[in-house]
Order: structure tokens, then sequence, then C-alpha cells
């Protein structure tokens, strides 16, 4: 019984390090941005539905860990979610499941996005879908 403890306690400290992974990851990404260069980066990794029409289907994902330039506000509030709610449903899902949920939420956010703008040629930056689907999975526990 007490080997099984340390299990979920060892999954959960890795999800939970899962957790600020992506906010690092999401904060380089960031400065990357703010760099000479940031804006075409921007644009080559952002989702749009005509670059998706045109097979660049990496956008799916890629434009999460993208944000407004020169918006520190869009990144913060964000990582702030991610943070707050991440840690609760990280430690609860380990870090697989909770890496999974994180991807497909996102996935989820940008393919309904698409099918409301399929006309248009606005591009789309920030994790705020895959945020939103943390939180929703916290809202789940006790």
């Amino acid at each position: 019984m007490a080997d099984k403890r340390y299990i979920i306690e060892d999954n959960a400290a890795a999800g939970i390090r899962m957790v600020f992974v992506l906010i690092v990851i999401n904060v380089i990404v960031y400065i990357l941005q703010q760099l000479p260069g940031g804006e075409e980066m921007s644009s080559s990794f952002a989702l749009s539905a005509s670059a998706v029409r045109e097979g660049e289907i990496w956008r799916l994902f890629s434009y999460m860990f993208l944000h407004a330039q020169g918006n520190i506000l869009h990144i913060l509030l964000n990582m702030w979610g991610l943070y707050l709610f991440g840690g609760v449903t990280a430690a609860a899902l380990g870090p697989r499941r909770f890496l999974a949920l994180y991807f497909l939420s996102g996935l989820a956010g940008a393919l309904f996005w698409l099918i409301f703008n399929w006309d248009t040629s606005v591009l789309v930056v920030g994790a705020s879908g895959a945020v939103f689907g943390v939180m929703m999975a916290a809202a789940t526990f006790r």
C-alpha cells in the first residue's frame, strides 16, 4: 500500500513540473518574439485558416506557444491561469495525461476557431484554448 502512495506522489510532482516546463517554454518563445525577426516567427507559426488550408498543420499546435507581441499582459494572464489551475490538474492527472489534456484543449480551441473563421486571413496566437481546457478539468476535481 505504501509503495502505491509514493508512485502517486511522484506522478503528482512530475505533473506539476510539467506545468512549469510549459510556462518556461511559453516565456522563452515570448522573449524570442520580442527580438528582431520576431514578427516573422509569429507570422510563420501563428494559426491562420489560409495556412491550414495550404497544409501547414503544425500551426494547430505552434500557435499555443506564441503570444501577442509587445503585450505582456497576454502572456502573463495565460501563464497565471496555467499556474493556478495547472498545478491542481497536473497533480491529479500526472505528466502524460496533463500534457495530452493541454494539447488536445489547444487543438480543440484551434479547430473551433477555424470552424467560425475559415474565410478570414486573421492570425491567432496564445495559449488560451489550452489553458481554458486545463481550467475546466480543474473545475471537475473536488
